[in-house]
């Protein structure tokens, strides 16, 4: 009985994949999961480091530090509109 109505979401799912994605960003768990992938690219920066070569130019995962600032925006945000709504 279970899986029958596992299976009917699902179809429904498929059928507007909007729904998915709309219910998923509703929940706590987009907001959880940028966080975690902007605290990540704020690890991997630091853990990679920085390096100056032989010609004195600076060897550096820069893209990491906008990109994890992307991702806490987006996590905050998302907490944000989740506790407002009414």
């Amino acid at each position: 009985m279970f899986h029958t109505l596992f299976f009917a979401k699902i179809k429904d799912y498929l059928k507007n994949p909007k729904i998915l994605f709309l219910k998923f960003m509703y929940e706590e768990k987009a907001s959880s999961c940028f966080f975690i992938l902007s605290i990540s690219c704020y690890i991997l920066f630091f853990l990679i480091g920085s390096e100056i070569d032989d010609n004195g130019y600076l060897n550096e995962p820069f893209g990491l530090l906008p990109i994890g600032a992307l991702f806490f925006f987006l996590s905050v945000m998302i907490f944000a509109w989740n506790k407002l709504k009414p």
